[in-house]
């Protein structure tokens, strides 16, 4: 009995670990976005946008290429309700995060991404 319990324990803490990254990735993807939509508002060429993006996702700790760290932008975004919206910038984090104890059940590694879409029009920038 014991046994399970500990396993049950050790399940609890990897969901948690898994769930306080989740909030770090989703803050970055949208720190991501908002910086995209805002270097888009500054200068209508799309070129700057992906590095100003990337730049606002490493300044909350998530950098591209960086420990299996992955930020990828699109503008217009790839998919959603403004997916022709040339005014609107999509962020994807993407990260593989090891487990530790789900590790003796065989999953080693767990993606955890997070998607935010920003768009900038008439004096507003706001994360939809």
């Amino acid at each position: 009995m014991i046994l399970v319990l500990l396993g049950f324990l050790g399940l609890a803490v990897d969901v948690g670990y898994m769930e306080f990254t989740k909030r770090r990735i989703q803050t970055a993807a949208d720190a991501a976005a908002i910086g995209g939509a805002t270097q888009l508002r500054v200068d209508a060429a799309t070129t700057n946008v992906p590095s100003a993006a990337q730049y606002d996702s490493q300044l909350n700790g998530f950098t591209h290429g960086t420990n299996g760290v992955t930020v990828i932008i699109h503008t217009p975004p790839s998919t959603g309700p403004y997916a022709s919206d040339t005014g609107a910038v999509e962020a994807i984090v993407k990260r593989n995060e090891p487990t530790y104890f789900m590790q003796l059940f065989n999953q080693n590694s767990v993606t955890i991404a997070a998607r935010a879409v920003a768009r900038s029009g008439a004096g507003l920038i706001a994360p939809t």
